[in-house]
């Protein structure tokens, strides 16, 4: 079946309509395209269909670099040229802010290097002795195994070739698993979870070879998680991540941006909104492990608000080693926020929520003192929520800086400020 691709929806798939009216969608499309399809699904929202041929290609469209592409799920836009994808990222934040009636300038996204990102989770299964290791197919459980990755730091995608021979050890035929990696500040962080009903019994011989074959790897550590605990197979150092110069512990299952670069990107940006405020005392809400708040100069005493124990006690030891003014808060900010009161003591608030947005948290700002925030969000429809909220408390807001450290992908970080 033939149909001609009328725009892209917000994960970046095609969308056509047919003669009664029903909406097609169709990954790995664009605007303008005529593709031949074949039809599957119906839903709520229409039909789903899968690509077969690309009968009249669009001038936007351009070689994906990976030979995986529309195979596995991680990517969504690589078929999509440069120009076109920065400007399909700048208007997926132009619309969430459109429906909330808001109008401000949305600047050009700021778009980082392939192959840069440092986290990862990758599926393992095992059948007839053949270990295979990759990611999930697009909208499928199925695995993809790959031997490439134009996303994802070199140094992950080089442990894949040992991690497969250690799994080998640790697996049953018919078994599958779940891969934790991430590098940071050249130390490389790698978690196995065998799942809820694996029993890991392995012998001395297993364990030294798993913990040889680590070490040659470059892993500064290795762990392996079963039904029972978590066993440390090797560690030659513990894993860190580095935040201006500050230090901090790290963990590969925990939350971090998806880049170094982010991390810069994001502290300078946050900074350049706050070049005009007189800073003594900041409120980093979500503060994790002290992306932000380690951006601050010496002298500006922070308080992060976390409710993730570990990283607050990452974020605290990190502070008292590099003699910081940066204090760790034990606060679930979802069920407790911090009331206006309680924000009023402070020159401005920064804020990093989850992907859902902050409403309770918002909705104490907007009644607080606080005359300047600054919002990082990696939704910008959650962010365009919480915008108008404050927004109708007589903020204004500032240009909006999108960040786009999820190459390839439909998402997007913006941050933007807003003072009264």
């Amino acid at each position: 079946m033939q149909v001609t691709i009328k725009s892209l929806n917000h994960q970046g798939f095609g969308e056509a309509i047919l003669e009664d009216g029903q909406k097609v969608t169709v990954p790995y499309t664009l605007t303008g395209e005529t593709v031949d399809v074949e039809m599957g699904q119906k839903n709520k929202h229409g039909y789903k269909a899968n690509l077969k041929e690309v009968i009249s290609p669009s001038p936007q469209r351009s070689p994906a670099p990976c030979q995986h592409f529309t195979q596995c799920g991680g990517c969504a836009l690589q078929h999509l040229n440069a120009e076109s994808y920065s400007a399909f990222k700048r208007t997926q934040v132009q619309n969430a802010l459109a429906q909330h009636n808001i109008e401000t300038e949305v600047l050009s996204p700021i778009v980082l290097p392939a192959q840069t990102r440092r986290r990862a989770k990758f599926m393992a299964h095992k059948n007839k002795n053949k270990v295979e290791m990759g990611f999930r197919a697009a909208q499928s459980h199925q695995l993809v195994a790959i031997r490439e990755c134009h996303v994802i730091h070199p140094q992950i995608m080089d442990t894949l070739k040992p991690l497969t021979n250690i799994l080998h050890r640790l697996m049953r035929n018919k078994q599958s698993a779940e891969i934790y990696a991430s590098y940071t500040s050249e130390t490389l962080d790698i978690l196995i979870d065998l799942g809820k009903s694996a029993d890991l019994k392995l012998g001395y011989e297993d364990r030294e070879t798993i913990a040889s074959t680590a070490k040659q790897a470059g892993i500064a550590r290795l762990r392996v998680k079963d039904k029972n605990f978590t066993d440390l197979m090797y560690m030659a150092t513990q894993p860190v991540v580095t935040f201006n110069n500050t230090v901090v512990e790290t963990s590969c299952e925990t939350f971090l941006q998806a880049s170094e670069g982010a991390d810069v990107k994001l502290q300078e940006v946050m900074l350049s909104h706050l070049k005009e405020t007189k800073l003594n005392k900041v409120c980093d809400l979500f503060c994790g492990r002290g992306t932000l708040s380690f951006a601050f100069d010496d002298g500006i005493q922070v308080d992060g608000y976390e409710a993730d124990k570990p990283a607050l006690t990452a974020l605290n030891s990190a502070a008292q080693k590099h003699k910081k003014s940066v204090k760790g808060i034990y606060q679930n900010l979802y069920q407790t926020p911090l009331i206006a009161k309680q924000l009023n003591q402070y020159d401005c608030i920064v804020l990093d929520p989850p992907r859902d947005g902050a409403k309770k948290q918002i909705d104490e700002i907007a009644q607080s003192q606080v005359q300047t925030v600054v919002y990082v969000s990696c939704n910008p429809k959650s962010f365009a929520q919480d915008a108008k909220v404050l927004m109708s408390h007589g903020y204004q807001i500032s240009v909006v800086q999108p960040i786009d450290q999820f190459l390839w992908s439909s998402h997007v970080e913006v941050v933007a400020s807003f003072h009264k």
